[in-house]
């Protein structure tokens, strides 16, 4: 999933050596001085590495809930969008120049001002938010599962994790050997998938298979979950500025080809797990695909048990220690909001804060972060809204305005690429958030 993460610039050793993230809007009259030291492989690794995460799991459902048709041609056609729209980014990059620093936040004040800066931060902000949600919640739900947690202690489980593990390693200004957590949790997602492959093939060639109701085509109000679900499952674009900027003879062509490898190992990767999950549970396919396994059905096929529970284990294991990592840019986006309004408006780095304040902001947003996830009935709730909001402005939105404020005049046939994506943009944010919101309150919060 498009995880809100550290820029891949930030090496290990740069995180230990610097703590916090540096300013949102970064002085660009120093001389750039990195060398350009990152290959075609090397980038298309960091950026799969960077797509794909615990929205994962939430793949099968979202397919589930418009048929594998639909499913698998929304995926295509958001991995086209996904591709043409890190492409429009690089452009505007490209047109900024020395002008701006290469982040979202940078190319925002570049071309619209603070309110560009404002965008980005609220995105981020926003984003950042409902993604650590998903992966408190995913984290409790594994957990209950391997550990046979009762429904009643539910929420202790992440009371225990949130105060035993994250938030003490969230405190930490140098998180450089946490890095790790991210390589183990895309390797439990490989883990996973090829899990989800061998189960289905198990299953459908024993002497009893699963036969399940699974059409092509099944529009219903849950297949705004389709759209929601996937749109934020393949960004990478805050993590393709920087690696486009270290990459060796830097051209466009060459990142085309770096982040067209990664969309298609994760299109792959989707579309395993995605297709072998519906095929197995149908229309009973759950948002967190690793709790679908019933106990029936681990009785009828125990081969699958054990390695089951390692992938559960493994995946519980990763996101708690990605859980810190994925805290390090939110809290420096809001620190730097906060820094901003205690300054008078002077924009000031997230480093600049006291140990209080630093303290102090990591707690109260954990705890609002925990609260969230004990009370949010649905990992697919904050998943759903993250992609219709932060997922529709940092991939179809935000790209478009970055290109086209630098391309004038804006409304031109030479813009009309651009202009289109963020028309599209602007209609996937309004009517999949609103019916997104719709849905979600006939579903959980009925009158």
């Amino acid at each position: 999933m498009g995880e809100y993460l550290p820029s891949p610039r930030s090496t290990a050793t740069d995180v230990e050596s610097v703590g916090e993230a540096q300013p949102l809007v970064h002085s660009v009259t120093k001389e750039h001085k990195e060398q350009h030291e990152g290959t075609i492989l090397g980038s298309t690794i960091t950026l799969t590495n960077t797509i794909l995460g615990s929205g994962t799991l939430a793949v099968p459902y979202a397919i589930a809930s418009s048929g594998y048709g639909v499913g698998v041609a929304v995926m295509v056609t958001i991995a086209l969008l996904t591709q043409y729209s890190v492409h429009l980014l690089m452009l505007a990059s490209d047109a900024a120049g020395n002008a701006a620093a290469k982040t979202y936040e940078s190319l925002g004040h570049h071309t619209m001002g603070k309110w560009g800066t404002y965008l980005a931060e609220f995105t981020f902000i926003f984003g950042g938010f409902g993604t650590l949600t998903s992966y408190f919640i995913f984290i409790t739900d594994l957990f209950c599962v391997v550990f046979s947690v009762p429904k009643a202690y539910r929420a202790w489980v992440t009371v225990a994790c949130t105060v035993f593990v994250i938030l003490p390693l969230s405190l930490l200004r140098k998180l450089g050997k946490l890095r790790l957590s991210s390589l183990l949790a895309t390797c439990a997602v490989g883990y996973v998938v090829s899990l989800f492959f061998t189960v289905y093939i198990v299953v459908q060639s024993s002497d009893h298979p699963i036969v399940v109701d699974t059409p092509a085509v099944h529009l219903t109000s849950n297949s705004v979950y389709t759209v929601t679900l996937l749109i934020q499952a393949f960004a990478c674009h805050n993590t393709a500025l920087p690696v486009y900027e270290e990459l060796q003879h830097r051209s466009i062509k060459r990142m085309n080809q770096a982040v067209f490898g990664a969309i298609s190992l994760a299109f792959v990767l989707y579309a395993v797990i995605g297709l072998c999950g519906y095929f197995t549970f149908g229309a009973a396919t759950m948002d967190n695909i690793l709790v679908n396994f019933t106990p029936e059905f681990l009785d009828a096929y125990p081969g699958v048990r054990q390695p089951l529970l390692l992938g559960r284990l493994c995946m519980a294991i990763a996101l708690l220690f990605c859980a810190p990592i994925a805290t390090w840019p939110f809290r420096s986006c809001v620190l730097s909001v906060y820094l901003r309004v205690k300054n008078g408006g002077r924009q000031t780095p997230s480093s600049a804060a006291t140990a209080s304040e630093f303290t102090g902001m990591t707690a109260t947003l954990q705890a609002l972060i925990l609260f969230a996830a004990i009370f949010v009935p649905s990992v697919k709730i904050p998943l759903s809204i993250v992609g219709s909001v932060a997922g529709s402005l940092i991939i179809f939105i935000m790209p478009s305005l970055f290109y086209t404020l630098q391309h004038r005049p804006v409304v031109s046939w030479a813009n009309k690429g651009p202009l289109a994506m963020f028309a599209l943009g602007v209609c996937v944010f309004v009517l999949c958030f609103s019916l997104t919101m719709l849905k979600l309150e006939n579903e959980f919060f009925p009158l």
